[in-house]
C-alpha cells in the first residue's frame, strides 16, 4: 500500500521541509502522510531517505558556519531607529569574536594541528570508475582548498562543486591532488582560527560600528579590545600541555626564567609555597627567586610574617627571653590587674 500512495515529488519536497528544520512527524503532516508511512517510505525508497538526509546536512552545514561566523566576529546587529521628526537611523555593530566558539572549532579540527599532513598518503590513482573520472574537473583543487580555507564542511564543498557527497569523497581517495588541496584549506582555517584566538589574546582585536542616516554613511567607529584572559590562559595550556593541567602559573605566565618552557618541580613548589603564604607573587618577582634555592622562599616568608627583616634568630631569641622572665608562661593580666588595685587600697586604709 505504501508504494501505491508514493508520489515522485516526496524526496524533492522531504528534502526542502528538513532543510527548515522540521523533524520526521512535521515532514510527514506537510506530505500528508503517516508517520509509519513516511519510515516505511525511507526503507523502501533510497532516495526519499538519501533527500530527507541531505536536507538535514544543510542545517549542520548552516550551524557549522554559524559557528566560525562567531569565533571570528563576522556577525553584525543591526538596530533601527525613528526620531520624532521622522528620520531613520540605523546601526550595524559588529559583534565580539566568541572565544566558546573558537575553542570549539579549534578542539573539533585539532587533526590539523599538526605540520605534517596526515592520511593524504592513502590516496590512490584515478581507476577504475570511469564515471566519476568523467566528471572530475581539473579546476575542483584549487575551488577546494578555498572552499575548505573559508571553513566549509565536506558536503558543502561537494554542492559547491555540483557533485553527490559520495564522488567527494571518492575524489579524495583516487585523486592526490584533491586530497592535499582539501587538507591545505582545512589548515589554513585552522591557523585563521588560532590568529584570532592570539589576537583576542593580545588585545589586538577591534569591533566596528556603522551608523546610517537616511541611508547615507554618517558615522563609523572602531573599538579596540582589551586582552582577553581566558584566550590568554588557553594559549598558554595549549603552548605547554604538559603543565596545563598545573594553573596559568606553571605554564610560564609569571615563570621566573621568563620562558614558556618547562619548569622544574623546584619552581613549581617554589610557586605554590608563596601562594600559600599570601605573599602572591613577591615571593617570585620582587624578592628575586632563586630556581635553584627554594630555601629562599620559606626565608623571605617568615621574614615577611614576623617584621623582623630576616632576623629569624632575633626574634627567637625575643621569644625565649620573654617566656623565661615570665616563668614559661604568659602574663594573666586580670590577676594582675586586681592584686595592684587591692594593694593600692590597703596603702589608703593604712592612711
Amino acid at each position: 500500500m505504501a508504494k501505491l500512495k508514493y508520489d515522485e515529488s516526496f524526496p524533492g519536497r522531504a528534502r526542502e521541509y528538513a532543510a527548515a528544520g522540521m523533524n520526521d512527524s512535521a515532514i510527514a503532516r506537510k506530505l500528508e502522510i503517516g508517520s509509519e508511512t513516511f519510515y516505511a517510505y525511507k526503507r523502501q525508497f533510497p532516495e526519499f531517505a538519501e533527500a530527507v538526509a541531505a536536507g538535514r546536512q544543510v542545517i549542520d552545514d548552516d550551524l557549522e558556519t554559524s559557528v566560525i561566523d562567531l569565533a571570528t566576529g563576522n556577525c553584525f546587529v543591526t538596530a533601527v531607529t525613528s526620531g520624532s521628526s521622522g528620520r531613520e537611523t540605523k546601526t550595524v555593530r559588529q559583534r565580539v569574536p566568541n572565544l566558546k566558539a573558537i575553542v570549539n572549532w579549534l578542539k573539533r579540527n585539532k587533526q590539523y594541528a599538526d605540520e605534517e599532513p596526515a592520511g593524504i598518503a592513502e590516496a590512490k590513482p584515478a581507476s577504475g570508475n570511469i564515471m566519476t573520472n568523467l566528471k572530475y574537473d581539473a579546476s575542483f583543487p584549487e575551488k577546494v582548498e578555498a572552499h575548505a580555507g573559508n571553513g566549509d564542511t565536506d558536503s558543502r564543498i561537494a554542492r559547491r562543486l555540483g557533485i553527490s557527497p559520495a564522488s567527494f569523497y571518492n575524489y579524495k581517495k583516487q585523486f592526490p591532488e584533491f586530497a592535499e588541496a582539501l587538507d591545505r584549506g582545512r589548515r589554513q582555517c585552522y591557523g585563521r582560527m588560532r590568529k584570532q584566538l592570539l589576537s583576542m589574546a593580545l588585545g589586538e582585536c577591534a569591533v566596528r560600528t556603522e551608523t546610517y542616516r537616511d541611508g547615507d554613511l554618517y558615522k563609523t567607529t572602531l573599538r579596540q579590545l582589551p586582552p582577553n584572559l581566558p584566550a590568554i590562559k588557553y594559549w598558554l595550556a595549549q603552548r605547554d600541555s604538559k603543565l596545563s593541567g598545573m594553573g596559568l602559573e606553571a605554564n610560564g605566565a609569571y615563570g621566573t626564567n621568563g620562558t614558556y618552557g618547562p619548569k622544574t618541580n623546584k619552581t613549581v613548589s617554589a610557586q605554590r609555597d608563596s601562594k600559600l603564604s599570601g605573599m602572591g607573587l613577591e615571593a617570585n618577582v620582587a624578592y628575586g627567586l632563586n630556581t635553584d634555592k627554594t630555601e629562599d622562599v620559606s626565608v623571605q616568608r617568615d621574614s615577611k610574617l614576623s617584621g623582623m627583616d630576616g632576623n629569624i634568630e632575633s626574634a627567637s631569641a625575643q621569644a625565649v627571653s620573654k617566656l623565661s622572665r615570665t616563668g614559661g608562661r604568659h602574663f594573666d593580666f586580670a590577676r594582675l590587674h586586681k592584686s595592684h588595685k587591692s594593694h593600692r587600697s590597703r596603702k589608703s586604709r593604712r592612711r
